[in-house]
């Protein structure tokens, strides 16, 4: 019968017996391979982990119901980093992917926004109750200072180039209370997911002080 075997039939014959032999010689674990079922629109859906991180991204997928993207995110994961959360590749995307998965939850945009005005809004009302010609403005989780009484900003060409003297003193000022923003008056700030409210009340309280410094030592200008 094998005589009659072509070559490739030959070839993929071998391979299923050293297969089989791989197998019975070296059986898995039982428990370090555990089918999770999941029924999805696409049909059954049985997904299969090695080790506690696998498992972890099959119980969330589980959660959200998307189990059936498992086969994906299992063949990304093995090229980028092996499941190694402490890869060091360059070219990892892990981070990347982790931060994704915080995104994507439900709310994440509406809280952060939330917690961005919550932040200026005290800043702005802290300057206008003091009469300071200051502004803070914002898009999202982003903001921006400017010493100005103008509504809105639409260039850096609507900035005063000469309120950068007061935005250096108010820098170093911040420096000085362990607050670090960019270095420019013509460059942003984000408020992140990570911000604590003690964060964020400890930089409010370094940035009205700093105001004050700003305002108070030059008020003939």
């Amino acid at each position: 019968m094998l005589n009659k075997l072509t070559p490739s039939g030959r070839l993929w014959l071998a391979t299923v017996i050293v297969f089989g032999l791989a197998i019975a010689l070296f059986p898995r674990d039982s428990r370090s391979v555990i089918p999770f079922k999941h029924s999805a629109m696409s049909g059954q859906v049985i997904a299969y982990y090695t080790n506690d991180y696998q498992r972890y991204a099959i119980e969330e997928l589980t959660k959200d119901g998307r189990l059936e993207q498992w086969s994906c995110l299992h063949d990304l994961w093995t090229r980028e980093s092996n499941w190694r959360p402490a890869a060091l590749n360059k070219s990892s995307k892990a981070a990347g992917i982790a931060q994704l998965t915080e995104l994507s939850k439900s709310g994440f945009y509406k809280d952060l926004n939330s917690k961005t005005l919550d932040f200026t809004d005290s800043i702005q009302h802290f300057a206008s109750a003091n009469n300071y010609k200051f502004k803070v403005f914002t898009i999202g989780s982003i903001f921006w200072f400017a010493f100005t009484d103008r509504e809105a900003i639409s260039s850096a060409e609507e900035i005063d180039a000469g309120s950068m003297e007061k935005f250096k003193i108010m820098h170093r000022e911040l420096l000085n209370r362990g607050v670090y923003f960019g270095p420019s008056g013509y460059e942003v700030g984000f408020v992140s997911a990570v911000h604590s409210k003690v964060d964020l009340e400890k930089a409010k309280r370094a940035i009205f002080e700093s105001l004050d410094i700003v305002f108070k030592g030059t008020k003939a200008s």
